[in-house]
């Protein structure tokens, strides 16, 4: 059901407030804060605010730079979870290991052996080519 199609019905009377949250599965505050934009803004204020926007937790580039030069200049050949050791140890990194392995295995950069069988959890290790 469309959110007009709910505020409107909440206004005559014949849902309550809670109702008519449940039915759009939010919570009665944000339900208020929909219908407060929608009041002041019309239908364009219940447009997504944060499309097209980087997420706040997103990792600086810059960093990510300086782990990319690091891997290819000095640590080349090293399992991803090793490399990521080294970068804590030596070189005040801060990232965590996922966001290690997940910048280093894009295309072209790192990539895990192709054929392997799957590693057990307790030695799982994500290598990169040489």
């Amino acid at each position: 059901m469309r959110f007009e199609e709910l505020l409107e019905r909440w206004e005559r009377g014949s849902l309550s407030h809670a109702e008519a949250a449940s039915a759009l599965g939010v919570s009665e505050r944000t339900l208020r804060r929909w219908r407060q934009r929608y009041e002041e803004e019309g239908a364009d204020g219940l447009v997504d605010r944060r499309t097209g926007q980087p997420s706040p937790r997103r990792a600086p580039e810059d960093e990510l730079e300086r782990m990319r030069v690091l891997y290819e200049q000095d640590y080349q050949g090293f399992t991803i979870k090793h490399f990521h050791e080294k970068l804590e140890q030596r070189h005040d990194y801060k990232l965590g290991y996922t966001t290690t392995r997940l910048y280093l295995q894009r295309p072209v950069r790192c990539r895990r052996r192709r054929g392997a069988a799957p590693i057990a959890a307790n030695a799982r290790a994500d290598r990169c080519a040489a």
